[in-house]
């Protein structure tokens, strides 16, 4: 899988420092979203292999993959939730399907 997009290391620093430091925004058996309050980035901690995950969404631009371990998806967009549903820039959206 090529990576298209490559995110700095403060991003991903930063996710990992609230990975440690606070549960998840949105958890399922197939992962964590951690959403951050510092920019419009949020990413995906999976419990699932990537290409199992990256099969069971429906196609979104500002899902991309990363070659970060902990990280291995980022979404670049506004992350949002309200009353279980999560949003994308304002956009309804599954991010974490069942399997």
């Amino acid at each position: 899988m090529e990576i298209m997009i490559r995110f700095s290391k403060s991003i991903l620093d930063d996710l990992k420092a609230q990975a440690k430091a606070r549960p998840a925004d949105v958890s399922s058996p197939i992962g964590d979203i951690f959403i951050l309050k510092s920019a419009p980035i949020a990413g995906i901690r999976l419990n699932v292999p990537l290409e199992d995950y990256l099969q069971k969404i429906s196609h979104q631009a500002e899902i991309v993959p990363t070659d970060d371990e902990v990280f291995p998806i980022i979404v670049n967009g506004e992350v949002t939730t309200k009353d279980g549903i999560t949003f994308i820039n304002g956009k309804e959206v599954t991010l974490l399907p069942k399997l």
